[in-house]
């Protein structure tokens, strides 16, 4: 696609794979059930004509939707049905009703850029649902106790893992108005 875009997939494939690894293992599979159940009761109430999944594993998310044009994106060619650059979508400026950001923000790289890039393909009324770790739980006391140890861990204890509050700055920002967190 783009120069910038295979060299960001050579950089991040240790990672991708290392996330992958987990999702595929009991502790992943366990928290994606809960991710996909939390959706299974999100995802009816949202509406439109297009849905995109921006994720970092193989899972599809957006089943229990009603949208009818769903398309799934990754970084790099697995079950995606489109791969990109997280910075540079391909896709017009307000061309999505729904998108949904998988742990994109947990494991990317420029998290503003990333959050930016799709706020500027959401439609005005659209809808952006953001699966991801928050740093106040257990998730996150794990990953400062390997951080201070001077370890960087393997996934998910070495994502970014945003505070709600900068999250829902950055959301506001970006004239997004947060209906729940």
């Amino acid at each position: 696609m783009h120069n910038d875009f295979s060299a960001l997939t050579s950089s991040s494939q240790p990672l991708l794979e290392s996330i992958r690894l987990w999702f595929s293992s009991d502790l992943g599979r366990h928290v994606l059930k809960a991710e996909l159940a939390m959706l299974e009761q999100l995802l009816p109430g949202l509406f439109g004509y297009h849905l995109a999944q921006f994720s970092v594993q193989d899972s599809v998310l957006h089943d229990a939707s009603p949208i009818q044009n769903k398309i799934t994106m990754n970084l790099d060619m697995t079950k995606a049905g489109l791969v990109s650059n997280p910075t540079q979508l391909p896709f017009a400026n307000d061309s999505i009703d729904v998108a949904l950001s998988d742990h994109r923000l947990d494991f990317g790289e420029s998290l503003q850029k990333i959050l930016r890039e799709v706020a500027r393909v959401t439609l005005a009324m659209g809808r952006i649902v953001i699966v991801g770790f928050n740093p106040m739980s257990l998730w996150g006391g794990w990953r400062t106790v390997v951080r201070c140890a001077g370890g960087k861990g393997t996934a998910p204890s070495n994502s970014a893992l945003v505070r709600p509050g900068r999250l829902t700055d950055w959301l506001t920002l970006l004239n997004f108005k947060i209906e729940r967190v």
